[in-house]
């Protein structure tokens, strides 16, 4: 979805909300659901804390990652056993926010084109629109 090493700009970045900041983060290496440690790992290896004016000052990072977890993702994330994950509707809003952050409109186009492709049945069209969206991208 993006290198890593963009993770580390978009985290400090003060133009990028916290609940954006926590998407990208679970949206890392996306097929690995995350615990609230890791979350924060992610954070401390990108040199990234959470803002003190969200945070609960007796409470450690991790307990504080722990409760905003599920006030940010609500409705874009899962939890299932302590562990958080982005739902169908989190990994559409995430790519749609790296192809922003990236300033790529073609990355946008291929996202948009792909949540429509589930609804269209003619064969021809489907695989007229699959083309399309290879085409966006591969930069063609």
């Amino acid at each position: 979805m993006y290198e890593y090493e963009m993770l580390k700009d978009w985290l400090h970045d003060d133009e990028i909300e916290l609940r954006d900041k926590l998407l990208l983060c679970l949206a890392a290496d996306r097929y690995v659901e995350k615990d609230s440690p890791t979350v924060v790992r992610i954070f401390q290896e990108a040199g990234f804390r959470l803002p003190q004016s969200v945070c609960n000052p007796f409470l450690s990072e991790t307990s504080n990652c722990q409760q905003l977890l599920p006030v940010m993702t609500h409705g874009v994330a899962v939890c299932v056993s302590g562990c958080w994950k982005l739902n169908k509707k989190g990994i559409a809003y995430v790519k749609q926010l790296v192809a922003k952050l990236q300033n790529e409109p073609a990355a946008v186009a291929a996202s948009t084109l792909r949540d429509v492709l589930v609804g269209i049945q003619n064969e021809n069209i489907r695989g007229f629109v699959e083309e399309a969206i290879q085409n966006f991208e591969h930069g063609a």
